[in-house]
């Protein structure tokens, strides 16, 4: 009975100094990157591309990951995401799908997904979302909703 008990204490304490380790890591890594910002993430992409909301989506929630460790912590484009924020199998599964839909869009389809390549860095994630369709794109007659009622506004 005590080696159980010892067991399950050694266990425990590993966990709590395995997650304190992590957070004083993510906090060491958020102050070497003083000064950074969206801005400067952004900066790491070619003008245009990709679309706005795709890179804050990603920014917005690489950030709330990180939240409990770093009041703001930078996120860098090449960033490798299981290394430098320990997502991943499931968790990173859950945040490629929360982020895919906070733009409004949807996977590909099965015979597209193939083509992907594995979402290893903060570049690869964009661009996986970057290149995922637009929910609206693929309603009939939605495409153009948003011109529409501005039309009616003005008119």
């Amino acid at each position: 009975m005590d080696s159980v008990v010892f067991a399950l204490g050694a266990c425990a304490l590993l966990i709590v100094v395995g997650t304190i380790w992590i957070r004083v890591r993510t906090r060491r890594t958020a102050l070497s990157r003083s000064g950074e910002n969206f801005d400067t993430f952004r900066a790491a992409f070619a003008p245009h591309e990709p679309p706005q909301e795709v890179l804050l989506a990603v920014y917005a929630e690489l950030q709330r990951w990180c939240a409990d460790a770093a009041a703001t912590f930078p996120i860098r484009a090449d960033d490798d995401i299981g290394r430098i924020y320990g997502m991943v199998d499931e968790d990173l599964d859950e945040t490629i799908q929360k982020v895919i839909a906070d733009c409004g869009r949807q996977f590909p389809p099965d015979e597209q997904l193939v083509q992907v390549r594995p979402v290893v860095t903060v570049r690869d994630l964009v661009g996986l979302v970057a290149n995922c369709p637009s929910i609206s794109a693929l309603l009939p007659g939605r495409a153009d909703l948003g011109t529409q009622k501005k039309d009616a506004r003005r008119g």
